[in-house]
């Protein structure tokens, strides 16, 4: 499996590392201290292979204790009190006598909606109507996250399966439905909706965090333009 996975990144360009081994601290001691083409010895392998700060594997080696063998076979007291608990967690997990549990990444939540009509439209009045139903959700996902958006993609799939999209940069992160809405108008004045708009997808690609208090505004106040629509892959028309 190693060998397959190694060459499949080597034809992609990609150079890398790869250790195997009973527990992560194992492999990974394997993966950047042993030899690529064996299963080395773990116990032969240096101490910074257990993933030990420098000071940590300096005052190791000043020792004599060099190798993971080494630290192994000394009695483990005597390390503690000088090195602290943290060199006898890493010899274990590596040995395999504590558990070191292996927990995937979170993966950050994606700001999208998306939206298939029934019947292709092609008035300017009917996408910003479609644009509004897709702002609420994302803006209250927005809020759930106490996020803004700083930059909006919508995206106007035509029936013959051509797009469009119009891009939106703000200058603050906001997540106020009613003051992005307007900023759209400039960017769909450009949109060639052909025979038709079938499908609206609106994401937020580039969010930052909003206190609750920064997202509120004062609902007399005219909003002011935030930021300038960019028209991408348009044709000159309305929609």
């Amino acid at each position: 499996m190693c060998a397959d996975i190694r060459a499949r990144l080597e034809r992609a360009g990609i150079t890398a590392q790869l250790g195997r081994g009973d527990s992560r601290g194992a492999a990974w001691a394997r993966g950047h201290f042993g030899d690529p083409a064996a299963e080395a010895d773990l116990l032969a392998l240096p101490v910074a292979a257990l993933r030990l700060d420098p000071d940590t594997v300096t005052g190791l080696q000043r020792l004599g204790l060099r190798r993971i063998g080494d630290l192994a076979a000394s009695p483990r007291a005597p390390l503690a009190r000088r090195f602290g608990p943290d060199l006898l967690t890493r010899l274990d997990q590596a040995l395999g006598h504590s558990p070191e549990p292996v927990t995937p990444a979170t993966e950050p939540p994606r700001f999208a909606t998306r939206m298939t009509l029934p019947e292709p439209i092609g008035l300017e009045s009917d996408v910003m109507a479609g644009l509004t139903r897709l702002l609420e959700p994302l803006c209250a996902k927005l809020s759930a996250h106490q996020a803004g958006a700083r930059q909006l993609v919508l995206t106007l799939r035509r029936v013959d399966q051509a797009s469009q999209q119009v891009e939106l940069r703000l200058a603050a992160p906001m997540r106020d439905p009613a003051r992005i809405l307007p900023l759209f108008v400039r960017g769909l004045a450009g949109v060639d909706a052909g025979f038709g708009i079938d499908q609206l997808r609106l994401e937020a690609t580039r969010v930052e965090p909003l206190a609750p208090r920064a997202a509120g505004h004062d609902p007399g106040r005219q909003p002011r333009p935030a930021g300038r629509p960019a028209h991408k892959a348009g044709h000159p028309g309305r929609a």
